[in-house]
């Protein structure tokens, strides 16, 4: 720790004020016990709620989307994170190691499976400290009791959460960064009936927070929210109040609800009323219907091409407060609607007219997916050599920031691999490329297979060729 501190004070508190928490700490660690400076610089990062959001977007801007949930459990709502949220968390991860991956995570027989063990070791905290966390972070309520069954208490923890948008934009904020949201095209994911009933359980109880819930897939306020229509003034406010609300609601459930009929209400709720100020979550529910339809295995050509044209109004539209990630996810989109109708051709020349510019910018991590769907369309043409040149562009560039596991790194590998095995100049790397990219998905898996096996055949008619010579 000393070492640590020594570098901090080095490095980092000559560069103006941005060592100033770093200079307060090294000083508070020269008077006080580790445990007493714990405590003090707890409360502080609990109650500075920007200075965590802060962290959280560095984290998000450098790519690091796993560790945004862990910035988040610093802030004073601690207890609900880790004792609540983790459980629907947890529980997407479940999904995700049970599904395509699944055939990756088996043990191979030469392992040795142990569980660790750690002896007990009593903590230098005293009784006081853990008083002190009563007082620091929000106490976690029990959410199945809500102001549907007539809790109005203004001091209980629920009361005091359901009127935090801070908080409802953290619970919004690590959904986007756990990726519970399904790009266009990739396959939903599958429950049993157990599980169902249980994220039904989950996402009920998250509900609980917001102003409004689902009721017959239509959107209802709570009872207990009143406007006050005799004060002007005060009606705005709870009227500017209750808009906000509604949108971080329906960016909740863009992320957590699946069901097509959902966003056909919802469109049917918001749309009429422009006055409100709702273009964007308008535009929320008509990409994610169109999104719900392409993910469908059940879907005809003119359902596609009805979400494609969805897809394409986003990326053209020119509103103020367009969302930058929702315009990317209209892109991908976009591109899978041809996919899915086996428009290679076409859709290659209507890639090329909207995203030419964007695949060459190479430094601007979120076009990524634009340029794995623009190399991949380029292979769907034969055109072999144009698809290696994008994947290995950005592999170059992103590789070592995003890591080896990445699914678009994993992705790029693949291109590579594929094309060059096509352009037949296969190298030492063709096959630890495709290797790797067999870790993406099932069907990554069956394009190993398929070419691997293709890959050995030729080898080894080229050795028996060579020994008869």
């Amino acid at each position: 720790m000393k070492r640590c501190i020594n570098l901090i004070e080095t490095n980092r508190l000559e560069r103006n004020n941005e060592g100033l928490n770093y200079m307060l700490m090294h000083e508070a660690l020269k008077t006080r016990s580790i445990s007493e400076v714990i405590e003090i610089w707890a409360e502080y990062f609990a109650n500075d709620i920007q200075y965590v959001q802060q962290i959280a977007n560095r984290m998000k801007s450098e790519f690091k989307l796993e560790s945004i949930q862990y910035i988040y459990h610093i802030s004073k709502y601690k207890n609900f994170l880790v004792n609540r949220f983790q459980k629907y968390l947890h529980f997407y991860d479940k999904k995700v190691a049970s599904n395509d991956q699944q055939f990756n995570k088996q043990p191979s027989q030469t392992q040795i499976i142990s569980k660790p063990e750690f002896k007990d070791k009593a903590l230098p905290f005293d009784s006081h400290y853990i008083e002190r966390q009563d007082i620091i972070y929000v106490k976690c309520p029990q959410l199945i009791d809500s102001f549907h069954n007539g809790d109005y208490n203004m001091n209980s923890s629920l009361y005091k959460l359901k009127y935090d948008t801070n908080f409802k934009q953290i619970l919004i904020n690590i959904m986007y960064s756990k990726q519970t949201q399904k790009d266009p095209g990739e396959q939903p994911k599958q429950y049993d009936q157990q599980e169902f009933v249980q994220l039904a359980f989950y996402l009920q109880e998250l509900q609980n927070i917001f102003y409004f819930h689902s009721q017959d897939y239509s959107i209802v306020a709570d009872s207990f929210l009143i406007i006050n229509f005799q004060d002007e003034i005060q009606m705005q406010i709870n009227f500017a109040d209750y808009i906000e609300n509604l949108k971080l609601y329906i960016k909740f459930m863009y992320f957590s609800c699946e069901r097509v009929e959902f966003w056909d209400k919802l469109m049917e709720q918001i749309g009429p009323y422009t006055q409100l100020n709702l273009e964007t979550e308008y535009y929320y529910s008509l990409l994610k219907k169109a999104s719900l339809i392409l993910q469908s295995p059940y879907v005809s050509y003119d359902e596609i091409n009805t979400s494609k044209e969805f897809f394409y109004t986003y990326i053209q539209t020119s509103i103020y407060e367009k969302d930058e990630d929702l315009e990317i996810y209209s892109m991908v989109g976009f591109a899978e609607s041809f996919i899915k109708m086996k428009q290679w051709s076409q859709g290659l020349e209507r890639l090329q007219e909207l995203f030419k510019d964007k695949i060459q910018s190479k430094y601007e991590y979120k076009y990524i997916k634009v340029a794995i769907y623009m190399a991949k369309f380029f292979r769907f043409c034969d055109q072999f050599q144009k698809s290696l040149d994008i994947a290995n562009l950005w592999l170059i560039q992103w590789r070592e920031l995003l890591g080896e596991a990445h699914p678009n790194t994993l992705e790029l590998y693949g291109l590579i691999a594929l094309n060059q095995i096509s352009l037949n100049f296969e190298n030492n790397d063709t096959i630890i490329f495709l290797y790797k990219y067999l870790k993406l998905n099932q069907t990554a898996k069956k394009q190993f297979d398929e070419y691997y096996e293709t890959f050995r055949t030729t080898k080894l008619a080229q050795n028996l060729q060579l020994s008869d010579e």
